[in-house]
């Protein structure tokens, strides 16, 4: 019974690490996202100050 209790817990760490990992890479490309839609934006406004 123990054991697999222990197993249990293990496999939680390792999906936990996972979710972890996702929500990371989720982040990141939000952020990568957020820099493109500021490019166009701020080249819309040089295109339209002129």
């Amino acid at each position: 019974m123990p054991e697999s209790l222990a197993e249990i817990h293990h496999a939680l760490g390792r999906l936990e690490a996972k979710i972890e990992a996702q929500r990371a890479h989720s982040q990141l490309l939000q952020a990568v996202l957020w820099l493109i839609v500021g490019g166009v934006l701020a080249a819309g406004f040089e295109l339209f100050k002129r």
